[in-house]
């Protein structure tokens, strides 16, 4: 049987196979496997999920030239301004707005487009590293100027400008695991989470 491989196709497959990696009982089995057991429940053969797969890999990876900024990881695990100097599709060198040199691979580092709307944490004063929103982008000057959400603007060098990296995927699980493997955890939040309902009980009445 002839199947066309569209892009509604391609979505399609790349989800079932997530949903397939997400649930499988083998911790040990990549991603490709998953794709491949997804193109095989759909029909579809396996040059073409490889393609797409491919096509989509690549589509994703962060695209730079030497002179952008993206937000590039720093020594504290937080995502900080940088000047791409060089990149390939494997490693971005880029340099901080500090001063300081790193290499960073391009998964680990976000584009910085500093577009209105966007959520950036910067060192307000009095409250410190404060999750804000752009409101306009002075680029000669490299000025955000941002709101705190509570009615207060200000201005500010993208040396005070930061992200937090992406949540791990796998906190949940390794929650639920660390239960598993240790009860006695489970059994101090219920307490704690009775006696917490008991004394807002309390206060209530």
């Amino acid at each position: 049987m002839n199947h066309k491989l569209d892009e509604q196709a391609i979505r399609e497959i790349l989800v079932r196979a997530e949903e397939i990696h997400l649930g499988a009982s083998s911790e040990g089995e990549s991603e490709h496997k998953a794709l491949i057991k997804a193109a095989e429940e759909a029909g579809l053969p396996r040059d073409a999920i490889e393609q797409a797969l491919r096509e989509r890999l690549e589509s994703s990876k962060l695209q730079t030239a030497p002179g952008e900024f993206v937000f590039a990881p720093s020594a504290d695990g937080k995502l900080y301004v940088a000047e791409v100097i060089e990149s390939n599709s494997t490693k971005i060198r880029v340099k901080f707005l500090n001063g300081s040199e790193s290499t960073v691979s391009p998964e680990s580092a976000q584009a910085a487009t500093f577009l209105p709307g966007t959520k950036v944490y910067a060192n307000w004063p009095h409250w410190g590293w404060w999750n804000c929103t752009v409101l306009s982008y002075d680029q000669p000057n490299r000025l955000l100027r941002l709101t705190d959400g509570m009615g207060s603007e200000r201005s500010f060098p993208l040396t005070e400008i930061r992200i937090n990296p992406p949540k791990s995927q796998h906190a949940s699980s390794n929650f639920l695991q660390s239960l598993a493997s240790n009860p006695n955890i489970g059994y101090v939040a219920i307490a704690m989470a009775i006696a917490f309902i008991g004394a807002l009980v309390i206060i209530l009445k």
